[in-house]
């Protein structure tokens, strides 16, 4: 019986070779693709709403753009001030874009949920995740009163970032799973 060229040994080995540099090529085309897009995800600015707020403790530090937010005090859901000495006049920097009747109207929220959380005493127990996420809520409707769209993430931002943490892993998990393959047929 005759060897068909098909069958050699010799023909065996460049198919195999041939598989081993497609996947490699696969996975850096997939590792790079997917590079690619946590360096958009990464460097692309989120839109940001100046009607917004955060929570903190009081004496925490103050964050560069505090000035420009509403602070909460995630134990009482009182309004923190930044700064050593806090003055307050018709026109409180404490509140940023909010006016007053909001800033009313959200403090007695954080307030009302800060009560509840425990067993009435505010001293040691902190508003929870769910609580902040129903005091952001109200802030981000009063902003869709002011005409400001939702700043949910955008299409691009979700697909770079999940996209792209996908491309990466498979790109990688193919180039292992080549690169294992590779040198147990070398191995033979």
């Amino acid at each position: 019986m005759t060897e068909t060229p098909a069958s050699t040994p010799d023909a065996a080995a460049k198919r195999s070779a041939a598989v081993v540099l497609g996947g490699c090529c696969l996975g850096v085309l997939l590792v790079l693709i997917g590079g690619v897009g946590l360096v958009v995800h990464f460097a692309t600015e989120k839109p940001q709403s100046p009607y917004r707020l955060t929570f903190a403790k009081a004496g925490d530090k103050c964050g560069s753009g505090a000035k420009s937010l509403l602070i909460l005090d995630q134990t009482s859901g009182d309004v923190l001030t930044c700064g050593l000495i806090s003055f307050s006049d018709g026109d409180d920097a404490s509140r940023g874009v909010f006016s007053a009747a909001e800033v009313q109207k959200i403090t007695d929220l954080s307030k009302s949920l800060a009560g509840s959380a425990g067993n009435g005493s505010t001293a040691d127990t902190a508003l929870s995740n769910a609580d902040q996420q129903k005091v952001e809520h109200l802030a981000e409707d009063i902003g869709r009163q002011h005409g400001r769209p939702p700043t949910s993430p955008s299409t691009l931002d979700r697909v770079t970032g999940v996209g792209g943490v996908w491309f990466l892993a498979f790109g990688l998990a193919l180039l292992l799973a080549q690169g294992l393959w590779g040198q147990r047929r070398l191995n033979r």
